[in-house]
């Protein structure tokens, strides 16, 4: 690719986007233009509580592809009154290396949350 036909960066690409967006319209209700309680649903904190993940999955299932007419009215009544923010895992690296408690740091990420660092339990600190 020649460097006259590169794309712009990622930034660009946002400040564009801002700068053609149309305020008039109305704001989508997942953005918090009017107050929502949160619901904030975290899993796999310990790597070894893998039944963590078939529950966020069953969550995310239901909410986002409903089976049947009565959990398609109920998930639309939850979605308009709340706002959902999940994270599905929180300790990716202790998964990975097969730990049972602990993150590849050796530390057990659920007594990390008063004060978690930045670079040890940066899942910790950026869900914080």
């Amino acid at each position: 690719m020649s460097p006259s036909k590169r794309l712009p960066p990622p930034q660009s690409k946002s400040v564009y986007a801002a700068e053609t967006a149309n305020y008039d319209t109305p704001t989508p209700s997942y953005v918090p233009s009017r107050e929502k309680p949160i619901i904030f649903v975290t899993s796999r904190v310990h790597p070894g509580e893998s039944n963590a993940s078939w529950m966020m999955k069953g969550l995310m299932d239901m909410l986002l592809y409903p089976s049947n007419d009565e959990e398609r009215d109920m998930m639309e009544y939850l979605r308009e009154e709340f706002e959902f923010y999940l994270v599905p895992m929180l300790n990716v690296d202790g998964v990975i290396t097969g730990n049972y408690r602990c993150s590849l740091a050796a530390c057990d990420l659920n007594r990390k949350w008063i004060s978690p660092s930045k670079i040890l339990h940066p899942t910790i600190y950026h869900t914080k």
